[in-house]
């Protein structure tokens, strides 16, 4: 029987970590099914060195995407990953140098140290990369749409055309055309339109 058992509800949300995560739960229940068997001292020894390499190497990979994430407690989460790579280095040195045999209680702390890891630190980052998805895909509000200019004409169409011609005409002459023009049109506005200053100086409101 497998010591740890993979499900769905272990995922982080980042490939790259779960792929690794199911990679170390095959290497636990892989060292846990050899003593299990009664394996020899070598093939075990082969599997604890084989997890620390890759405990060693996913905790490297592990905090390189907490950086690249912005992840805040990264500092923290190093010092949980040197803690964890001590202890489980520790229980292979002393399995291989000092002859000591495997218990119940050493299964226990593998399967432990493994998934209480997960649970308590990684769903931390798990949570921090569900909230940036969620603001990544949150719309901001709109900022208010910049009124549209309309045209408020105050000549008919043929002052319109004077008015074009008055700006390419000098200042000094404007005032009397303006003021001939309006005489024949009978344009009633014509006097109070250099009083009115324009709202928009864009040519749509012209």
């Amino acid at each position: 029987m497998a010591l740890l058992s993979w499900s769905d509800e272990y995922l982080i949300g980042e490939a790259t970590i779960d792929s690794e995560h199911k990679g170390l739960f095959v290497l636990v229940n892989d060292f846990h099914s050899r003593w299990q068997a009664k394996g020899t001292r070598e093939e075990i020894a082969l599997v604890l060195h084989k997890l620390v390499l890759y405990a060693e190497e996913h905790f490297r990979h592990e905090e390189a995407v907490m950086d690249a994430a912005g992840y805040p407690r990264l500092a923290e989460h190093h010092t949980v990953h040197a803690d964890m790579f001590e202890q489980i280095f520790k229980l292979r040195e002393e399995y291989e140098q000092q002859d000591n045999h495997l218990e119940q209680d050493t299964m226990r702390f593998v399967r432990n140290w493994l998934v209480n890891h997960i649970v308590q630190h990684d769903f931390e980052f798990r949570a921090f990369l569900a909230r940036s998805a969620k603001r990544r895909v949150t719309p901001t509000p709109s900022s208010p749409a910049i009124p549209q200019c309309r045209s408020t004409r105050i000549l008919p169409a043929h002052g319109t055309t004077l008015l074009f011609g008055l700006r390419s005409t000098p200042f000094s002459g404007a005032a009397g055309v303006g003021r001939s023009e309006a005489q024949r049109s009978g344009c009633p506005r014509w006097a109070s339109f250099h009083s009115v200053q324009p709202t928009c100086s864009t040519p749509a409101c012209l």
